[in-house]
């Protein structure tokens, strides 16, 4: 995971600021990139999931998430500060343009202006080429699973982590698809609940 950050910064440090945001949000691509400066709040330390951009029979769309439901994520304070810096920069570069960036700008824009959204495919090609030139094994999507698996082996409960996913379901949908990857855990709890219990039968023989 880290290897790919470091890759993308490379690149620019937009592309390795995305890649982060997936990883630690767990969000989905079109959701970044409908992102606008509007949905984070610096003073709370939240980002605001509500909308995705996506490209449909060749129409370019703003639509509500997959579950057609809105997410407020907490962030880390490192996060936000990067967050900062990538709004400063866009300011000044839209200055320089000629322009203004205004709250309602998307965070990660092709015009300098926040008008005009990345595109999730093109976000995609850039991740994947990245990748394959660090020597990785990576895509979005399993970025994603990065997310998930990380929260679910760190011990958050599934409550949490499918609210941060975007699952519905209470959990249902993120037990299915990571249970086989959380298996050290599970062994893990294994070993604690029995050695509880052998404790206890050593102790009254």
């Amino acid at each position: 995971a880290a290897r790919l950050v470091a890759a993308a910064a490379e690149r620019s440090p937009e592309l390795s600021l995305f890649v982060w945001l997936i990883m630690v949000t767990g969000a989905r691509r079109g959701e970044l990139c409908a992102l606008r400066w509007r949905d984070i709040d610096f003073a709370e330390g939240e980002l605001l999931i509500e909308r995705s951009y996506a490209t449909r029979r060749g129409t370019k769309v703003v639509k509500t998430t997959k579950t057609h439901q809105k997410r407020r994520l907490a962030m880390d304070d490192g996060t936000m500060e990067v967050l900062a810096g990538h709004r400063e920069r866009s300011r000044k570069l839209a200055e320089q343009a000629g322009g203004v960036l205004t709250d309602d700008g998307y965070v990660f824009c092709r015009d300098g202006f926040g008008a005009l959204p990345w595109l999730p495919d093109t976000v995609t090609r850039k991740v994947s080429a990245v990748a394959k030139e660090a020597g990785l094994d990576s895509t979005i999507k399993s970025l994603r699973h990065y997310n998930a698996t990380q929260m679910l082996t760190g011990g958050i409960d599934l409550r949490t982590a499918a609210a941060r996913l975007g699952h519905s379901g209470g959990g249902h949908i993120t037990l299915k698809v990571y249970a086989h990857r959380t298996r050290p855990s599970d062994q893990r709890a294994a070993e604690l609940l029995a050695q509880g219990l052998r404790a206890e039968r050593y102790q009254d023989e």
